[in-house]
């Protein structure tokens, strides 16, 4: 599922507009964006949740060159699953 999916779908289950609902979904991003860079974390109960977590300094290799190459430190983005999402994910289609 990409972005205008989820635009697609907002539009059809609710009475919006489809420029409202292109509003809706970038103010959810744009919200979800906010809160990592400024909490660390967001927690969508039933959904999961987003952590933003520091990544080491470490080697990695250059294979065209053969050679070692420090990769600096940084972060990442972590996302672990609800227990709604979780539960629903397990299940088998039929």
């Amino acid at each position: 599922m990409i972005k205008n999916d989820l635009v697609v779908a907002v539009e059809k289950n609710t009475a919006l507009s489809r420029s409202k609902a292109v509003s809706l979904v970038e103010a959810i991003i744009k919200y979800i964006k906010k809160g990592l860079v400024t909490e660390g974390e967001v927690e969508i109960r039933g959904f999961g949740s987003f952590r933003v977590l520091n990544k080491k300094t470490g080697i990695g290799r250059d294979i065209r060159r053969q050679r070692r190459v420090l990769i600096a430190e940084g972060k990442r983005i972590k996302f672990c699953c609800g227990r709604d999402l979780k539960a629903v994910s397990l299940k088998t289609p039929k």
